[in-house]
């Protein structure tokens, strides 16, 4: 079977666009009175709080389930 491919159909990095809107959406949801900051620092190094990394697990699972979901079967 011959797959045609179209001008609406893209080749994107599932992982990259999942973790970008999910960072986004962390961003925009924090609730800095109930669970404090986002991000900590150890040893010079920044990462996220045990909180607000949960947060981005669950808005990376929901935005990559949802990525995957409008697959194409033109790849």
């Amino acid at each position: 079977m011959e797959k045609t491919i179209n001008e609406h159909d893209v080749l994107i990095n599932v992982v990259e666009l999942a973790s970008e809107l999910a960072t986004e959406s962390l961003l925009r949801n924090w609730d800095y009175e109930k669970k404090g900051q986002i991000y900590i620092e150890e040893n010079g190094v920044l990462s996220y709080t045990e909180n607000a990394q949960d947060d981005f697990n669950y808005f990376y699972d929901k935005h990559s389930d949802l990525i995957l979901s409008c697959k194409s079967n033109n790849f």
